[in-house]
């Protein structure tokens, strides 16, 4: 299969870069193996958002500046565009839409070895395999020809790897195909400024004329008459096959064999809204190309192209493609219904409570407004009432039916019993009194504390007895004390915070929280949790209540204990001690009394103290413990009334994304994408569809147990003073987490048959929501799809198309077959690659020249204005010849010069071809043209209108040879424009105030030559025949000087036929014929050759047959 065949896809600047870093991440991961990626950037920040291709990139600047790399190798000004600007411009920020730079960058990268990361790239996909298959490989390299780094390197990339894959792998068959970008892409959108769009399209000019010329060099287009070489460095130490140094392009440098442009219009003139849309237009083209099971059969119909190539002369490998797609968006709509019913959920369910208390809330506050003074609202209260009044209400409410026998324990079989929260207590209370009991050192102070009847019996043992017990009982309540606050943080730590260090969020423990939230016998929904948490709060405010005024008079009684011995007055006041000494130093007759009353009275007291003491031990603990525990409860429920009211704002968010995405269809902006069920009615039907088997307030347990965790967590955590107060969990993160997930994951699962369509399906459901017969509404969708998947090129008649059609076999199988055969037209292919939620079109059109490309054409073939690309080159140009402060669009300082590179167009190559060979006969006929000595020497010198300058060649002067001056007028085309202009003011000038055309200077000059070293010359006719004459031996000048000779003739024909008008055209004929003869006449050069030589032949049948043509008025063709 094509996937197999080892395929390269580089991404050149910050457009290509991204292009391909998105082709890369749609390639599934076990189809890589066989795939190079690689980008090339000046730009530092581009490089950065390529985030599949961090591992190959190779940035081409560095932080040198321009003036640096050319100090290091100053071979490069023979192409570069020496300017003091550039010199000072670094390259890590981008090459600034001036081409030369990215090639200076990239020559430089190549030679300091930045390019073995590439190479290490391309290595991996040529591993040794048992695969026997023989594949080629084919390049893909993307770019936009806007200006920056791509169009300044594109041409050198596909010509060095061409070159190095057939020598590297010894691999023949490389395919090299480009994707480029056209500068309207961005001018069009307005993505760059205005000012910037007349050059970015010159840009885009120039790249393709090079390739175009470059492409015809290396065919051998140009012959020797043409005069055409051009030279390319495209890689350092460049050098052919005997290993001579040598820039010149030549068979088998072809940079692409087919170019794919993409333009801003369609071939229906339509266009996309954003430069956005075209990159994925272009990503979407490529991977199906190359990656998808069109792959194999595109490529297959591609080779059927060739022929149009050739035919072409080469000029034919221009396509164009485009891509449309047909969906069902499944996921979106999934997440639609998945959000509707999550909200439903919140709005119907969650939040019900709150609203009421909200309600309540607002008719206290216009209470108070009027007058009517009543207790504010409580929210708990309101919330646990609320519920069991919705319970209680003859029409059930599922939801709130479930919420409340979450809140009571679950005795099995459908019994409830009591409320969780007063279970709850009630084990609080347990743990408490199983803490006390097990406390040893209060069970060993409390031991001390009883006395002995016997001792104290005793005359001689009842003070120390009493002295015993009294100061065992003082220990104890101190120990009580001290225990008291110890165990209360230790009780209520384990309470609420002992299972923070469970791994499962609850150990089981009665006493603890989250037993009863967690697994009494599975974890509270959010709403049964803050029931809990209110009635918890409530019946320990309760509680605690109680236990105050208990322990109040508890602690009363313990700290009357001693005053209870006193019978004395203020001054006497006896405690238990002093009543055992006033007793045993009674007299005879009253101590055995004394000390049976106070035995009795001691005996009934400390009795009565210990218990006291030992209820207060308790009873104060656990209300130490209930008002810590409640406090703890307070701060969870502010957070759990936090989450609710946080929910409210995701309530509202969610809405708005409902509302976003119930229009994101009709409002979607690229139309090469088309959606079925996308619109926002069809949404709304498929939810109602969908809602009705749903349970809309249900919700797993697992998905309660991990938000209540996650508050509990965050409870926990600031109790630790683990992070700030102000730091909360993201509950709307939550909340999608949890609850939008698991109604995600419903729909797509248990639910899937009411949403899960392939694209066939979901036609014939829209057909039904639209009333419209399906196979009718089927046709019509897919015929849109065929149109709406035009190539992003102008339109040519001479284009041979492939289309193409990707679907998954599930919606293949359920098109009827006559439809299938309509539609398709077996062009098909059917594969279970391809999305069953999408229908693909691909098209593309082969064959197309550049020069029939509306935007690159001089409008001269058709008779139309001239092409954006082709006026916005011209412009520049123009300002170049003439000497303003610009920059050449060009890779080459040179190659806006015609004698360097052939135009695009024919006319204009033919064109410039006229005008220089005009110029250097009206030069020399006017006498604007002269040699003049310097240096031993005749040079030719041009004298201008406003100045008088040397003709140069590269810098080099002119020496007196016509055929040198003719060549180096290819160098100097604001001389020759200038010379053309004023040849014509000066024939008007003549016409209106010269009698007779024999006055003129054209007549006059062209009679007698003024040449100073050429006085062997009589004529103008002389200078013509003698041009190939100047150098016998260079056999090329033969051809140039019969077209000389042609020109002068059309020329002398043309002024005079110009003079005299068209309404004088036989006049005007015989004169110019008269005249050509006259100039024959008397040229030296014919009088001095042989008549009997073929030149001599070939001069006089010019003669003879363009005169005679003349004389009998007819056309005279060249």
């Amino acid at each position: 299969m094509s996937y197999n065949v080892p395929t390269i896809l580089i991404g050149l600047g910050g457009i290509g870069g991204q292009i391909a870093n998105n082709i890369y991440n749609n390639i599934p991961e076990d189809r890589r193996d066989r795939v190079a990626i690689h980008a090339f950037d000046t730009d530092v920040n581009s490089i950065k958002q390529l985030e599949h291709l961090k591992e190959s990139v190779t940035q081409t600047s560095s932080k040198r500046s321009v003036d640096e790399y050319i100090n290091e190798n100053n071979s490069v000004l023979s192409w570069f565009p020496d300017n003091q600007y550039l010199r000072r411009k670094t390259l890590t920020e981008g090459a600034g839409q001036i081409r030369s730079i990215s090639r200076l960058a990239f020559h430089s990268a190549m030679e300091e070895g930045k390019l073995n990361k590439f190479w290490e790239n391309i290595n991996s996909i040529f591993p040794v395999q048992s695969d026997k298959n023989d594949y080629g490989i084919r390049v893909i390299i993307i770019t936009s020809l806007v200006g920056g780094t791509g169009s300044g390197i594109f041409l050198q990339v596909a010509m060095y790897l061409r070159e190095m894959l057939e020598k590297k792998f010894g691999v023949s068959s490389v395919l090299v195909r480009g994707a480029f970008l056209l500068p309207d892409i961005l001018v069009r959108s307005n993505t760059l400024d205005k000012r910037e769009w007349e050059n970015v399209q010159a840009n885009g000019y120039a790249s393709l004329k090079e390739l175009n010329a470059i492409t015809l060099s290396s065919l051998g287009h140009w012959g020797q008459s043409e005069g055409v070489t051009i030279d390319l460095e495209y890689r350092p130490d460049q050098v052919d096959i005997q290993g001579r140094t040598t820039h010149a392009i030549t068979e088998k440098q072809l940079p692409y064999d087919f170019c794919f442009i993409y333009d801003y219009e369609n071939l229906k003139g339509q266009h996309l809204h954003s430069v956005s849309d075209y990159l994925d237009q272009v990503t979407r083209s490529i991977f199906l190309q190359l990656f998808s099971p069109i792959s194999e059969r595109h490529f297959s119909l591609e080779d059927n192209q060739i022929l149009d190539i050739i035919g072409s002369k080469g000029l034919g490998r221009y396509c164009g493609s485009g891509v449309a797609t047909l969906t069902y968006p499944h996921e979106d709509i999934v997440e639609y219904c998945a959000l509707k019913w999550s909200l439903q959920g919140l709005n119907d369910s969650w939040l019900t409570l709150d609203k009421l208390y909200d309600e309540e809330k607002k008719r206290y506050e216009q209470d108070l407004r009027m007058g009517i003074v009543r207790d504010k609202p409580d929210r708990g209260q309101i919330f646990i009432s609320q519920l069991n009044n919705i319970v209680k209400d003859e029409k059930t409410n599922i939801f709130f039916t479930n919420i409340y026998r979450q809140t009571k324990e679950d005795l099995g079989k459908g019994n409830f019993g009591p409320d969780k929260a007063i279970s709850f207590i009630n084990a609080i209370e347990e743990r408490v009194e199983e803490v006390i009991q097990n406390d040893i050192d209060l069970k060993n102070a409390e031991a001390n504390c009883h006395y002995d009847d016997g001792k104290l019996r005793m005359r001689n043992h009842i003070k120390n007895e009493v002295t015993q017990v009294e100061s065992a009982l003082k220990y104890y309540q101190e120990q009580i004390q001290k225990k008291i606050f110890e165990n209360k943080t230790f009780i209520t730590h384990q309470i609420i915070m002992q299972d923070y260090e469970s791994a499962s969020g609850t150990e089981g423990h009665k006493y603890r929280l989250n037993t009863w939230m967690l697994k009494k016998p599975e974890p509270l929904h959010p709403v049964a949790t803050r029931y809990v948490l209110y009635q918890t709060q409530i019946e320990l405010k309760k509680a605690i209540t109680e236990l105050r005024i208990k322990n109040s008079k508890l602690k009363k009684e313990i700290d009357r204990y001693e005053r209870s011995y006193n019978r004395g007055n203020k001054d006497n006041f006896q405690t238990s001690l002093s009543r055992v000494d006033d007793a045993l130093y009674s007299n005879i007759f009253t101590r055995g009394r004394k000390l049976k009353e106070f035995r009795e009275e001691y005996m009934n007291l400390s009795t009565r103290h210990l218990n006291n003491l030992k209820q207060y031990r308790k009873s104060y603990l656990l209300e130490l413990v209930y008002i810590a525990v409640e406090e703890e409860i307070k701060a969870m429920i502010k957070e759990w009334e936090r989450l609710f009211a946080n929910l409210k704002d995701t309530g509202e968010t969610i809405a708005a994304e409902i509302d976003q995405r119930s229009t994101k269809f009709e409002e979607n902006t690229d139309p090469t994408k088309s959606y079925i069920l996308g619109a926002k009615a069809h949404q709304e039907k498929l939810w109602e569809n969908v809602a009705n088997s749903l349970d809309i307030s249900s919700m797993p347990s697992e998905i309660s147990e991990k938000i209540y965790l996650a508050l509990y967590e965050q409870h926990c955590e600031r109790k630790k003073g683990f992070f700030g107060y102000e730091k909360t969990i993201r509950i709307e993160e939550m909340y999608r987490d949890h609850v939008l997930n698991y109604c995600r994951e419903e729909l797509k699962n248990t639910f899937h048959e009411k949403l899960d369509f392939n694209v066939i399906r979901a036609l014939h459901i829209e057909a039904n929501f639209l009333g419209i017969q399906p196979e009718l509404h089927i046709e019509k969708r897919i015929k849109e799809l065929d149109q709406l998947a035009s190539p992003f090129i102008p339109f040519n008649k001479d284009h041979r198309e492939i289309k193409l059609w990707g679907i998954h076999p599930e919606s293949e199988k359920i098109v009827t077959n006559s439809l299938k055969q309509e539609l398709f037209n077996e062009k098909q292919i059917s594969d279970g690659a391809y999305s069953k939620y999408e229908l693909i079109c691909y098209r593309a059109h082969y064959g197309l020249k550049l020069q029939d490309l509306d935007k690159f054409s001089d409008g001269k073939k058709l008779k139309r204005l001239a092409g954006a690309y082709y006026e916005a080159y011209q412009k520049r140009i123009n300002k170049l010849n003439h000497g303003e402060s610009t920059v050449t669009p060009h890779l080459d300082r040179n190659w806006h010069l015609p004698i360097y590179m052939p135009d695009i167009n024919p006319n204009q190559t033919q064109i410039d071809n006229d005008n220089k060979d005009n110029a250097l006969l009206l030069g020399i006929i006017y006498e604007w043209t002269k040699l003049v000595g310097e240096d031993g020497q005749d040079i030719y010198q041009y004298y201008g209108e406003t100045s008088n300058r040397l003709i140069l060649k590269l810098g080099e002067k002119v020496t007196k040879e016509t055929y040198k001056l003719h060549e180096a007028l290819g160098f100097n085309p604001t001389i020759c424009e200038e010379i053309i202009n004023r040849a014509a003011e000066m024939r008007k000038h003549d016409s209106s105030n010269k009698n007779s055309i024999l006055e003129h200077d054209f007549i006059k000059g062209c009679s007698h030559l003024k040449l100073s070293s050429k006085g062997h010359l009589n004529n103008v006719l002389d200078l013509a025949l003698s041009y190939e004459l100047e150098d016998r031996n260079n056999p090329s000048l033969i051809e140039k000087g019969k077209r000389i000779r042609q020109v002068l003739l059309d020329l002398i024909t043309a002024y005079f036929n110009g003079v005299y008008g068209n309404h004088q055209s036989n006049t005007s004929n015989q004169k110019a014929a008269e005249f050509i003869l006259k100039l024959w006449d008397e040229s030296s050069i014919r009088q001095k050759e042989d008549a009997s030589t073929s030149i001599y032949n070939e001069w006089e049948t010019l003669i003879k047959n363009y005169t005679n043509a003349l004389k009998g008025n007819k056309k005279i063709t060249s």
